[in-house]
């Protein structure tokens, strides 16, 4: 292995640490579960990662051959980060993570007020018309049966009215008792 590829070596593990500590802030702030025990867990596969990343890089520039320098050259990266880059890196984090949420905040909106507010207004608007629809008929078979009831009632006897007035009223009780247990099991 000549001198530039030791140095060479060296500059892309001191990068790759920075690399890594950027990448472990950024995991940190957007990706990092709340749980103790999830949050160990997922902080060995990152780490795993993170080694398979840095192997990969070393691999591409001197065939994969560690020596001791190079773990400090990571260590060098991580500390230059670290001590250097770290509340820059996060205040930028932070804004472009405010800049996506307001994008997508105001993507929502405009989807929310294009599509979803019209089909609802229209459904509302449908709604309302048949409710109006049937609430015009139900008037106007009640008025028909008002009218048949006034050319008919004096033909029918007594005991006939009485019998099925009693069968109406029997009819209402079972229609309000279902009523009420359908409102009651819809406000649980």
């Amino acid at each position: 292995m000549t001198l530039s590829v030791q140095f060479l070596s060296m500059a892309v593990m001191v990068a790759g640490g920075i690399q890594a500590a950027l990448t472990f802030d950024t995991y940190k702030q957007l990706f990092r579960p709340a749980s103790f025990w999830r949050q160990i867990g997922v902080d060995i596969v990152f780490f795993l990662t993170e080694a398979c990343v840095l192997f990969y890089f070393l691999y591409q520039i001197n065939g994969g051959i560690l020596k001791f320098y190079l773990f400090l050259a990571v260590a060098l990266g991580i500390s230059v980060y670290y001590a250097l880059l770290q509340n820059w890196y996060l205040w930028l984090l932070d804004k472009l993570v405010r800049l996506v949420k307001g994008f997508v905040g105001m993507v929502w909106r405009i989807i929310n007020r294009i599509f979803f507010q019209p089909i609802i207004w229209i459904l509302l608007q449908v709604f309302t018309l048949i409710v109006f629809i049937l609430h015009i008929l139900q008037k106007v078979i009640g008025l028909i049966g008002k009218m048949v009831w006034w050319l008919i009632g004096p033909l029918i006897p007594e005991k006939i009215k009485r019998s099925g007035l009693s069968f109406l009223t029997k009819c209402s009780r079972i229609k309000d008792k279902l009523l009420f247990r359908i409102k009651s099991k819809m406000k649980r």
